[in-house]
């Protein structure tokens, strides 16, 4: 049997960076520019890099903010991609690159919490003092045990978010309190599968996402640049549980060394995080079975109606939704 085909996806206004040079080499990779990348700069490199036209059919696409990576993902959906990997410009994979046996030969747990914030980083650290970015502020010291529901369960793992080493991704408030940490989370051999009505925040560091899962990859337009793959997981891992797929987290097979930060600006931008994770989670519970299409339609109606999003992410959506319908 042939393995399925994977394909990873970067934006970045920055220069061909060493992440993107490591990433082409395990993985076939596609680069998604904004007006500042310099474009001359990737001309003499073997980098791919998208014309700066290109917007495969986003006609309402935005230049400046990170959801322009939705056109990398039309762009690898167009080439028969099977499976994505969602990463950054500043995140290079590992020397022991291995992202599908996580997959298929480790072990899998499904974990719950009394709570329904789950907070893996302290799990897998055994260190009750870090969180990961978008995680519920007074959910931090509340503790509760968690609980193991089923071991090695017959499921459809349809987006795994792999853990990243170094300054991995916990959020301005963590980083100006505590500085930077140099994390290495320990290897577990098993991926922790996140229980139906359970969420732990999972970002667009390094995740990777299966074909029935594609359509959930949209990034919302009218949120902040540090809001907006937070949302897109608190949208995604609702609607996966109304269709019985699961959602976990799996050992490292990167590392980050982070682009130089303002870490105020970073807090600016995620203030949505820590005042609307609740809220969203909380707005969703009562999504219908339907199809993942239009539980998307849905969830957006009702992120709308909270003020969480604008009106014109309805319009963003239907133009994602339309043109991935398009690509089969």
């Amino acid at each position: 049997m042939s393995s399925p085909r994977v394909m990873s996806v970067i934006t970045s206004i920055n220069p061909p960076t060493a992440a993107m040079f490591a990433w082409s080499t395990v993985e076939e990779l596609i680069v998604v520019p904004d007006r500042k990348t310099p474009i001359q700069e990737y001309e003499h490199s073997n980098i791919e890099l998208l014309p700066l036209s290109c917007d495969h059919g986003l006609v309402t696409i935005k230049h400046d903010h990170y959801s322009r990576k939705m056109i990398g993902y039309l762009e690898a959906i167009s080439r028969s991609a099977e499976i994505i990997i969602d990463t950054d410009d500043d995140t290079f994979p590992s020397s022991t690159h291995r992202s599908l046996d996580h997959l298929t030969h480790n072990q899998k747990i499904v974990i719950n919490n009394e709570s329904p914030f789950v907070n893996m980083f302290a799990l897998r650290l055994g260190d009750s003092n870090i969180w990961p970015r978008g995680f519920p502020l007074d959910e931090i010291n509340k503790g509760g045990a968690t609980l193991v529901l089923d071991r090695d369960p017959q499921v459809q793992l349809a987006v795994v978010q792999f853990l990243i080493n170094g300054d991995t991704d916990v959020d301005a408030i963590h980083r100006l309190v505590h500085g930077v940490r140099d994390i290495q989370f320990p290897i577990t051999s098993t991926v922790h599968l996140i229980a139906q009505g359970n969420f732990c925040p999972f970002n667009s560091q390094l995740t990777m996402w299966m074909k029935p899962a594609f359509p959930l990859l949209y990034l919302p337009s009218t949120v902040t640049f540090r809001f907006t793959d937070i949302l897109r997981g608190i949208v995604a891992k609702r609607i996966l549980d109304a269709h019985g797929y699961a959602m976990g987290f799996a050992d490292s097979i990167g590392y980050q060394i982070r682009n130089e930060h303002n870490l105020l600006v970073d807090f600016e931008s995620e203030v949505p995080c820590y005042l609307h994770t609740r809220e969203a989670w909380e707005c969703l519970a009562d999504l219908d079975n339907q199809s993942i299409e239009n539980a998307l339609i849905q969830a957006y109606q009702h992120l709308v109606a909270k003020g969480i999003c604008h009106q014109d992410e309805l319009t963003f959506l239907n133009s994602w939704l339309t043109n991935i319908k398009g690509l089969g």
